[in-house]
């Protein structure tokens, strides 16, 4: 009888035994079908690889520091682009010059594009998009800025949304919209003026608390220590149209290619997708002169005007003329602007730029058979994009020429023999 009880009470503690190991071994089943999957969308969710963000010395030896601390990097103008990681650092004396791209990872496409100018410390504090596809995240571009001046273009994100940001001393900017946005830095104040787009500018907490400024396309505001956003006011206007080709051509007119040899090719003048980003693109294959141009109807009167700043970004891939040609007049690029001067006389501003040759006696630095003024041409890196900017009314003075007082046109010209020129983009600013 005994022998029996202890046989039943066995087998029952054997019965609870599996019943436990039963409903524990369901209950881990359950819960790994449950948190595998939760694990696995928060891992797909928060996994990130970088942006791709690449640096160029347009003007100058720009300095880069890298997040890694290895101490910092000379990037002379002739350098191919240097990547540069989050925590990474770009520094410009008064002389320099750089450009900064940023590009989707699996695309390739262009999301910014920033002209970093003399005396600015400006760094990459995040740059990330999500690693993979079915990821809901958005990307994200986090930049800090103590002192200095860039001008960023924000582009269409085509596959995802992208959310940039600008950290200064005194608050934080939040672009809201593609567009053009140009942020100033001084010890004093951080100014933000939109030409095209929409920003957000909120300043740094201060004991009143925080407040934020909306401002949108020919606004501007600024931040002072301790204070809340001023504004919006009146910024520089844009007196170019569609000069970032968004549009394709409208704005500008198209002149058809002039070839001094009747047996060879033409060339092709159109806008063309570049990684993403509209870029006018002149091409040609061939000997013997040809040139082409657009142009754009101004019809300006700047007789008012305090400033007329001019800013350009190009690339020069190709060129087989020696620097502009014999007289200096043939430069794969040349601007034009046509204007009557304070006089009443009309007169042209012209600037060329070459990528290849060296000015000597057959190859002159500037075109020996136009009018003054007279600018040197620029050489620029070729096959690397390269931001000028210069300001029109100092440069006429400096020349001893009588300052505009009515815009006619500006042109955009391609000249030589074989060439190939991406004009990315093209402002002509004007403060009243």
């Amino acid at each position: 009888s005994m022998t029996m009880t202890a046989t039943s009470d066995g087998f029952a503690n054997r019965a609870r035994l599996a019943g436990f190991i039963f409903v524990g071994s369901f209950a881990i089943f359950v819960l790994a079908c449950v948190s595998i999957p939760i694990l696995g969308n928060a891992y797909v969710q928060r996994a990130t690889q970088p942006l791709n963000t690449q640096v160029t010395a347009s003007q100058g030896t720009v300095a880069i520091g890298q997040s890694n601390d290895t101490g910092m990097i000379a990037l002379p103008p002739d350098g191919l682009p240097l990547p540069i990681t989050a925590g990474g650092e770009i520094l410009t004396n008064a002389a320099d010059n750089a450009a900064l791209e940023i590009y989707e990872p699996t695309s390739g496409n262009l999301l910014v594009r920033g002209q970093v100018y003399g005396n600015t410390t400006i760094q990459v504090v995040e740059a990330n998009a999500p690693r993979y596809a079915w990821s809901t995240a958005d990307q994200v571009l986090r930049l800090a800025m103590s002192n200095g001046r860039v001008r960023l273009t924000l582009l269409p994100a085509l596959n995802r949304p992208l959310h940039v940001s600008l950290e200064t001393p005194h608050g934080t900017v939040v672009f809201e919209q593609a567009g053009q946005y140009a942020i100033a830095v001084s010890n004093e104040a951080t100014q933000a003026a939109v030409q095209e787009g929409q920003l957000l500018l909120t300043n740094t907490p201060n004991p009143a608390g925080a407040e934020s400024l909306t401002l949108q396309t020919n606004q501007r505001g600024l931040i002072t220590a301790g204070n809340f956003p001023q504004g919006p006011m009146e910024t520089q206007r844009n007196l170019i149209r569609n000069g970032n080709f968004v549009a394709d051509l409208s704005g500008w007119i198209m002149r058809d290619w002039n070839i001094e040899l009747a047996e060879q090719p033409t060339g092709e003048t159109k806008v063309v997708n570049d990684a993403g980003a509209p870029t006018l693109h002149f091409a040609r294959v061939g000997i013997g002169h040809a040139d082409a141009a657009v142009r754009q109807i101004l019809e300006q009167d700047v007789t008012d005007y305090e400033t007329l700043r001019l800013l350009l970004s190009l690339r020069i891939n190709e060129q087989t003329l020696g620097v502009c040609g014999t007289v200096g007049s043939e430069c794969p690029f040349t601007i034009e602007l046509d204007y009557v001067d304070r006089d009443g006389n009309r007169q042209v501003w012209r600037q060329g730029f070459y990528a290849n040759g060296t000015i000597a006696t057959d190859t002159p630095d500037t075109c020996i058979n136009c009018r003054p003024p007279y600018n040197p041409h620029v050489n620029v890196p070729i096959q690397r994009l390269y931001t000028y900017d210069v300001e029109l009314l100092d440069n006429l003075a400096l020349q001893g020429f009588a300052p505009p007082r009515y815009l006619n046109s500006i042109s955009l010209i391609a000249a030589g023999h074989g060439l190939d020129v991406d004009v990315v983009d093209i402002s002509l600013l004007g403060d009243e």
